[in-house]
């Protein structure tokens, strides 16, 4: 599991870690897929379960990405069809040798605490909030790089120190604001 914060190289992170279960031997393929609750739920009974079933079916050897997890539980538990997704993913990940599976869930941790606290038990079992990844924001020197690396490559700009400089600071302002974006916010700032 990863607790996450926006724009922070979970991707990125998920893709490597996949490589490195493939080269361990423990994914036959170790490519990523990345999907969000929406891809899970179905409109009508019964139909939640079989997209989950497919959908872990088709990324058997695979790391399977699941974005903005806590999507998958409404408060109260009171919708069948988010339910589904969950009794079918506990029921099918075990998390143990020989699976050929790995699953990620990913999202901000106040909900994913929720989730994990009020779902089904099993979920906490398999996905424990305690050896999660934690992704932090990213410092001034991070940010200062991301831009630079981003005004080059995407607009074939070489700013100044001073441009740079001045752009952090602006981050850093937004920073202090909920869900600040990190790299997206940077690729913001460099579009205005």
């Amino acid at each position: 599991m990863m607790c996450k914060l926006d724009n922070t190289g979970k991707t990125t992170v998920a893709a490597i870690y996949g490589g490195i279960l493939h080269d361990l031997g423990i994914l036959s393929k170790g490519d990523i897929v990345v999907k969000n609750p929406s891809d899970f739920i179905g409109s009508v009974l019964g139909e939640s379960e079989k997209k989950t079933s497919a959908i872990l079916e088709a990324t058997v050897g695979c790391v399977l990405v699941i974005d903005e997890a806590y999507g998958l539980h409404s408060k109260g538990g009171g919708d069948v069809y988010k339910a589904a997704v969950i009794d079918t993913l506990v029921a099918k990940v075990q998390g143990v040798p020989g699976d050929d599976r790995c699953v990620l869930l990913l999202g901000y941790k106040p909900e994913m605490e929720e989730m994990l606290r009020t779902a089904n038990p099993g979920l906490a079992r398999r996905f424990q909030l305690q050896s999660a990844w934690q992704f932090d924001d990213f410092s001034k020197d991070d940010l200062f790089c991301i831009m630079q690396s981003a005004a080059s490559s995407n607009y074939g700009w070489n700013l100044s120190f001073d441009a740079l400089r001045a752009g952090v600071k602006v981050l850093e302002r937004e920073k202090r604001r909920p869900n600040f974006g990190n790299a997206g916010a940077v690729n913001n700032l460099l579009a205005e």
